[in-house]
């Protein structure tokens, strides 16, 4: 039970800690100069990064991160009594 809590509190660290490594200095102050909003779609942003190898598996953590964190904790709801 509190193996599901632990899990999913860490997934979504390190979805936090992806997304923050995704949103280095020089992309927000690229945005900034653009007139870019600070959040846009996600589809949009992989557009615009191109076939950055990095990126992707940046991307790919996040969003399997932030997946198994929405699944884990909500076992830990179900479960928890």
């Amino acid at each position: 039970m509190k193996l599901l809590f632990w899990l999913s509190i860490g997934l979504w660290a390190v979805a936090l800690v992806s997304y923050a490594a995704i949103l280095s200095g020089s992309e927000r102050q690229h945005r900034k100069e653009t007139g870019t909003p600070f959040f846009i779609a996600f589809e949009a942003l992989l557009q615009r990064t191109g076939s950055s190898r990095i990126r992707g598996i940046l991307y790919g953590t996040l969003m399997l991160s932030a997946i198994g964190a929405l699944l884990s904790g909500g076992l830990f709801l179900l479960n928890w009594k």
